[in-house]
């Protein structure tokens, strides 16, 4: 709502630059911190799966570590929608939807149809069906995306997505791989080896970010402006 308010504002105002500021900063915020969280989760989706639904599971681990990824887009895919629909492109919102969704649909049956079907498919099973959704939703928001840039005369912020998913992924095997040797020494039990990583990968991911701030949608000196004002109101309280 915040931000359909501060979009609207700047649009009213006719703020180019205000306008930019904000929809890159949320989108490069919302799309790093997704990042973090998946970056940590897709290397332990089966041991996630096990733990939660038991090891006759495991074999889903696949599917959801694909949905973890899916997970990131659809976060931008819904700032995307709301900047549209707060602009007053009702239309173009609308049209982009459709186009995408008869697109989904002939690809859906490609990927699940048997060998054997009078149109033969892939018979991909929900594997492939994740696979479809999750590349399916990064081609549309990257289009959709581009096209918020044509339309404002901005540059289109793809090198973004290539750094931190590139960067927070890495980091979360690295750490995975870690504990995995670490275990193999020390026969720690699961909640220590999530842990202990996760705290690895914490450490490598705040120097990360810290090298690269941009990645935030926020300079170093606003993201150390930041880290002072929480703690002060931690102290506070």
């Amino acid at each position: 709502n915040i931000f359909w308010k501060e979009i609207s504002e700047a649009l009213e105002n006719n703020n180019s630059g205000r306008l930019q500021q904000l929809y890159r900063r949320i989108s490069r915020f919302l799309l790093t911190a997704s990042s973090i969280i998946c970056g940590f989760a897709v290397p332990w989706s089966e041991t996630i799966i096990i733990m939660t639904l038991g090891a006759s599971y495991a074999s889903a681990a696949p599917v959801v570590a694909v949905m973890f990824i899916f997970s990131i887009y659809s976060g931008m895919s819904q700032v995307n929608g709301t900047f549209i629909l707060s602009s007053s492109k009702t239309k173009a919102y609308l049209i982009q939807g459709i186009i995408f969704m008869v697109i989904s649909i002939p690809i859906s049956y490609f990927v699940q149809a048997p060998h054997d079907a009078l149109i033969p498919g892939l018979q991909l099973g929900s594997l492939g069906m994740a696979w479809k959704i999750m590349i399916l939703n990064v081609i549309q928001m990257n289009f959709v995306s581009w096209w918020i840039a044509k339309k404002y005369g901005w540059k289109f912020d793809w090198l973004h997505q290539v750094v931190c998913l590139t960067g927070t992924m890495t980091l979360g095997f690295i750490s995975y791989e870690l504990i995995i040797r670490i275990n193999s020494i020390l026969d720690l039990n699961i909640y220590l080896q999530i842990g202990i990583a996760l705290t690895i990968y914490m450490v490598m991911i705040v120097a990360y970010i810290w090298q690269l701030p941009w990645l935030t949608g926020f300079s170093r000196a606003e993201l150390a402006n930041l880290i002072s004002t929480a703690n002060k109101q931690l102290l506070v309280k």
